[in-house]
């Protein structure tokens, strides 16, 4: 997989892909990195509100596929 190490700036994302996979780097409160095999490199309106700027909050596919499909298991990793 490519290298991605680039200082992102909030709600940034920087993506690198081969044929069958893609890696994402995307900044958020911290920096998101994931690895699909699924999705495609695309941001997608959440239907939230940045309370700073009045803008649209976007993440992209696969943080918000992963999200919608977490599991217990993963919640109970995350306690």
């Amino acid at each position: 997989m490519p290298i991605i190490d680039r200082k992102l700036k909030l709600g940034e994302q920087e993506a690198r892909c081969t044929d069958k996979l893609l890696a994402i780097h995307w900044k958020d409160r911290r920096d998101v990195y994931m690895l699909t095999s699924i999705n495609t490199n695309e941001m997608v309106d959440t239907k939230e509100i940045d309370r700073k700027t009045g803008k649209k909050y976007l993440k992209p596919q696969s943080v918000v596929s992963y999200n919608n499909n977490m599991g217990a298991i993963d919640k109970t990793d995350m306690l």
